[in-house]
Parts: C-alpha cells; structure tokens; sequence
C-alpha cells in the first residue's frame, strides 16, 4: 500500500446514523411534516428521488448531503439526499467529516458495495450501524481525493451516456416487437377471448403439509417466468404431488397450453411443454381447435399493457378471469396462424439476438465501472 493513503474505518471518518421509522399514524401523502424515507424505493442514479411520504413525527433525521445506505432488502445500494429528511428502518445515513471530499466518499461507498455482507453471509438480509462503521476505505490527502473525483466523474460520464443510449436501444427493440406484431394482426376479425378458450384458474396447496410438495406435478409461478426469451416451460422450480394436487385448487392444464401471470405481477407469459399446473396467481388458457397456441401467445403478448389496465384492487392489481374472457382478440383462419407465428418466430429471433448484444454491452458497461473504481480506491488510477 502506498505511504500516502491509509485504510481507515468508516466510522472513524463518517458518522452513521441508524434510520428509526415513526408509527404510521403519522404517515401522511399531503406533504405535511417532514419527506420520509423508508428503503431505497426512491433511489435513483444518485440523488434522491422526490418523496411519497411526510411524517408530523420526526425520529431519526438525515441533511442534505448526507449519504443515504439502504439497510435491508437490498443490503448496500446508496443515494444522497439534498433537504433534510426523516430516515425509517430501512436506511442508514453516512455524513462525511472535512477529512472526505463527499464525491470522493461518493465513489467509495459505490466500490464498498461489492463486499457488504448482511446479517445471514453473502445472501444477505440487512446490515447494522456497527458494521457499515467497521467498512474499510483508503483515504488519500484532500488533493488527492480531488484528482481520483475528477478522472471518474469524467470516466462515469462517458460510461453513463453509452449506458442510456444502450437503454434506449434495448426499448425501442420492444417497441418495434409490439409495432410489429399490431401490423401482422391488424386486419383479422375480433372475438372475444372465451369464445375460442377455456380459461383454468390456479391454486396453492397448504404449504405446512409436506406431503403435498416435491412430486412430480410441475406447478408454476409467477416467479418462473419470464420474458419473450423463456417463452417455453418444460420444469419449475417447485412441484406438487398427487395429493397436493387434490386437495388444492391447483389444476392441471394440458402441453401447449398458454399460462399468465394475473398479479404480482399481471402479463408474464410461458407456454407448457409438459401437463402443469399453476399457483393462484396465474390463470391457464386452453386454446380450442380454432386456435393455435403459440399465436395465442403472440396476442396476449401484443395485448400485455391493456391486461395490465384491466387489473383491479387497492393492495395490488389482480386480473379477474371475468375481464379476462371478454379480453377481444383478433383470430384469423388457423392456416394463417401458423404462417403468421412462422413470420413472427423470424423476426423476434432477431430482436432476442440483438437485445442480448445490447444486454452483453451493459453487463461489460458495469464490469468496467467496478475495474476502475478498483483501480482508483487501490491507489493505481492513473
């Protein structure tokens, strides 16, 4: 280590102050009292995000330019505030002393975040006042902190416009897909969705009793799906057996059928290629002989935002099968289904190939942010 730094701890140049949250009585949505802050909800790329909630009860408290860490569920991001706040559970404030140039303490909780370890090891839960005290960061004389700010802000820059132009390229390949798909479907009678399939409700059974999981009844979530590049589903990752089966509400739908999602959220979409049965947040829809189930999949796929505007509910938004079956879709004849899926099968292999480029291009994005922030908070950015 070289002679002009030395690793201190981060509570010997910070002071850290532990967010304690007020009983929600004192929660309010009118902008009365103090903004409050509970986790990392309204973090964004580093200063906060405008706040949802103010509390008349003040308890613990964070100053603009304070650092905000989130504590819990995730363990480590970081965000700094411009006003004074009320900080709950969630989140730990980090006020610099005149040793640190904030932007250089800045970088360094953003290189910290690679070794936060909760309470529970790697796969953590939270972490305490008394161990973020006890992180390490190399400080350097004032002047050098300002040099190292100085090549990464202009570094970061850069990186951060590739970041967004990359983003931008990523939506607009989403876009073009639904584009697409709307142009392909667009001359074809509509009917509504009941009429040419069978909608299957999902189930969940008890979860104590241990007879009822690990058979060799496949039975999806919502958590094993995902976007159009897992558009098939051969196995979960939990299965029930015969019996949880029967004493559920779970039911099993046949291969080629299409499963959504209905909550939590609404609009995730596989296709079955074995019998499977599903929890209560999904719904199962069997396409009748008029209608083939990979362009089934296609049309809930195009539709995906109207689904999720047909959910209902205050705690979260569920679609009802009720609004479900009206859901209008356009079917034409099944010969021109299946030249329809052939098109579609082409076009978005090309749109998954040049989204993964994209996807590869933000991964080694972030892989060279972390190599320089290693670089500088190890003494050698040059």
């Amino acid at each position: 280590m070289s002679n002009h730094w030395s690793l201190e701890r981060l509570g010997s140049v910070c002071t850290v102050i532990s967010g304690q949250s007020p009983k929600a009585f004192y929660y309010n949505d009118r902008g009365i009292g103090l903004p409050f802050y509970q986790g990392k909800k309204n973090f964004t790329d580093r200063l906060l995000g405008r706040p949802s909630t103010w509390t008349t009860k003040v308890t613990k408290v964070a100053y603009g330019g304070d650092f905000l860490m989130s504590v819990r569920a995730p363990v480590g991001p970081v965000n700094q505030t411009t006003e004074k706040i009320c900080i709950g559970r969630g989140l730990a404030a980090i006020r610099p002393s005149e040793v640190l140039n904030p932007d250089y303490l800045w970088y360094a909780l953003l290189w910290l975040q690679r070794n936060i370890k909760g309470n529970v090891g790697a796969v953590f839960d939270s972490i305490n006042k008394e161990a973020i005290e006890s992180l390490e960061i190399p400080i350097f004389h004032l002047e050098e902190q300002h040099r190292i700010v100085t090549i990464l802000d202009e570094a970061f820059e850069g990186l951060n416009q590739i970041k967004s132009s990359t983003e931008s390229n990523i939506a607009d390949l989403e876009e073009f897909r639904i584009s697409f798909l709307r142009k392909v479907m667009s001359d074809w009678d509509t009917v509504e969705l009941y009429k040419v399939a069978t909608i299957v409700n999902g189930g969940t059974p008890n979860t104590k009793v241990v007879e009822y999981w690990g058979g060799k009844v496949q039975w999806l979530t919502p958590k094993d799906m995902g976007g159009m590049s897992r558009r098939e589903i051969e196995q979960t990752s939990r299965t029930l057996t015969e019996s949880g089966l029967k004493n559920s509400s779970a039911r099993i739908v046949p291969l080629n059928s299409v499963i959504l999602s209905t909550r939590a959220p609404i609009g995730h979409l596989a296709i079955n290629l074995t019998p499977m049965a599903f929890n209560q947040g999904c719904r199962g829809l069997i396409p009748s002989k008029v209608l083939d189930h990979r362009f089934l999949y296609f049309v809930l796929y195009m539709n995906t935002t109207l689904l999720k505007e047909l959910g209902t509910g205050t705690t979260f938004k569920e679609l009802s099968a009720t609004n479900l079956k009206l859901l209008p879709v356009q079917i034409p004849p099944i010969t021109d289904q299946k030249r329809i899926v052939a098109l579609l099968d082409k076009v978005f292999e090309g749109i998954e190939q040049a989204r993964a480029t994209y996807k590869k291009k933000l991964f080694d994005l972030n892989s060279l942010r972390l190599s320089l922030l290693q670089r500088a908070f190890s003494g050698k950015l040059t």
